[in-house]
């Protein structure tokens, strides 16, 4: 008994010391992607969890408030605005329950196993696209469905004064969301890589003359 148990501590022992070791091995280019990937895992699931709690509240109670409240205490007006801010909160609830992001750190963060410089750049880049695709509908979707609502409430219904006031709060939602997002990666890839950039082409040919400023994302 005493026997096995030595054995166990040795081999716990030696396996801390191999990670230890592969870690202090790390080059600065290395040790940026493990720290980049790895704390992005860490804040991903508090960002979909924080964030999908926070928009179901608000469709919950909005959409509440709008139904069971005094029929003195709101307009009609403001009463729709509650019901869109409802819609667009579930929207955005719904996204984060079902398009969450997630990223893989197999063979990083202190793993024992070993990684390769390729695959920690193929999980970088992985990381990096799962936070693109992960924020870019938050920015895009959040202006398309605040757009909406303010042609609504202003136009259709002619309530201007609320229809900039929900689209502000939802704006500000928007980013508060973008900018608590975790994008240590893809903004790590996006020095790393080159290849992206703007540059400025001419343009020649026929009666065109000019320069055009192309953007490779």
């Amino acid at each position: 008994m005493t026997l096995s148990l030595a054995v166990v501590l040795v081999g716990a022992s030696v396996g801390t010391a191999k990670a230890e070791q592969q870690h202090a091995e790390l080059g600065p280019k290395e040790r940026k992607v493990d720290d980049a990937i790895c704390d992005d895992f860490h804040r991903a699931d508090r960002w979909n969890t924080g964030w999908a709690i926070a928009f179901s509240v608000a469709a919950v109670g909005s959409a509440g408030l709008a139904t069971f409240a005094p029929g003195d205490w709101f307009t009609s007006d403001t009463r729709a605005s509650l019901y869109l801010t409802a819609a667009k909160a579930t929207v955005a609830a719904s996204f984060k329950l079902v398009k969450p992001l997630r990223i893989d750190v197999a063979g990083l963060c202190r793993s024992d196993e070993p990684t390769s410089a390729r695959a920690r750049h193929a999980l970088l880049v992985e990381a990096a696209d799962s936070e693109r695709n992960a924020l870019l509908p938050n920015i895009f979707g959040g202006l398309l469905l605040n757009s909406m609502s303010l042609l609504y409430l202003g136009w259709v219904r002619g309530d201007w004064e609320g229809a900039w006031i929900s689209f502000g709060v939802g704006g500000a939602v928007s980013v508060a969301s973008t900018l608590t997002a975790p994008t240590h990666a893809w903004l790590l890839r996006r020095r790393l890589d080159k290849s992206r950039g703007v540059a400025a082409v001419p343009m020649l040919g026929g009666r065109t003359r000019g320069v055009a400023l192309v953007a490779i994302w």
